[in-house]
């Protein structure tokens, strides 16, 4: 009996030796799984005054809220920042979700399968946490890695084998772009995205071109890298005759002998002051 009892007390001291001599995140793990109230290592206690008209009062209990600031360091979760964990868990369920993913990020976030005709992958199978951290992160949006290294860890990239890259591919933005969580087709493209950063043709000329009137601009330039110089997805001629027909271009008397020469030697590919979309 008595050694019964010696192995529990060392079962015991044993456990929380080895608690205490874990690393801070590690032993704030193990004893909040076991304990309620146990202080978060990652969070300083400060105290608040509710109304700044109260200050007369700052003395008194009533007066003065006590509340969790985070550390600098890190971005938290509203729940997990105010310490609310039963609104995601369920407490008489050892802590499980009260609802599966997405449905439980829809109760607080958007549900983008309503907001997007098209979805990106992982909002369609409902794993928000593929890319988000449930609790805390460094990163803005509690993003699990900076943007780019989550978008290449699915999207393979060709990059490095063109010889001009995009802007903001160069400089690794993919949601400057690209809607992380849905849009009007596939590409997840925000509408009139390329007027973001690029001359707004529509103040600039009295007539469009066809492609920049219905903002189609991927019709000629490539949209990540191109080995084409402005991008384009084909040389200057090609591009132009594949729609214009040469025949009937060629055979008049302003284009004879005009083969060889481009397109846009003559013609601006975004508008002009009429139809012909003449350079001045």
């Amino acid at each position: 009996m008595k050694n019964v009892k010696a192995k529990y007390i060392y079962y015991i001291f044993f456990t929380i030796s080895f608690i205490w001599s874990c690393s801070p995140k590690q032993s704030y793990t193990i004893k909040s799984f076991f304990f309620d109230g146990v202080p978060n290592p990652f969070l300083e206690e400060v105290a608040i005054l509710e109304d700044s008209s109260q200050l007369s009062l700052a003395g008194t209990n009533n007066d003065i809220a006590t509340v969790m600031v985070p550390k600098e360091e890190f971005i938290l979760h509203e729940p997990y920042k105010t310490r609310d964990c039963s609104s995601c868990h369920d407490r008489n369920q050892m802590g499980k979700l009260k609802l599966p993913t997405p449905n439980l990020c829809n109760l607080c976030h958007e549900d983008f399968t309503i907001t997007f005709p098209v979805v990106h992958g992982p909002v369609v199978s409902g794993s928000c946490s593929q890319c988000h951290e449930p609790h805390q992160s460094k990163l803005k949006s509690l993003l699990k890695q900076p943007t780019q290294e989550l978008c290449i860890a699915c999207h393979e990239t060709h990059f490095s084998e063109e010889n001009r890259i995009h802007k903001s591919v160069s400089e690794k933005i993919c949601t400057e772009c690209h809607d992380p969580h849905g849009g009007k087709d596939r590409f997840l493209l925000e509408s009139g995205i390329c007027y973001k950063c690029h001359t707004d043709f529509e103040s600039k000329f009295k007539i469009l071109h066809g492609p920049v009137y219905t903002q189609s601009c991927f019709l000629c330039h490539g949209t990540h890298a191109s080995k084409t110089e402005k991008l384009l997805i084909k040389p200057v001629n090609e591009l132009c005759l594949g729609c214009h027909e040469s025949n009937a271009i060629f055979s008049g008397s302003y284009h004879i002998g005009a083969e060889k020469a481009e397109c846009t030697s003559c013609h601006s590919p975004h508008g002009g002051s009429d139809f012909k979309l003449l350079l001045n």
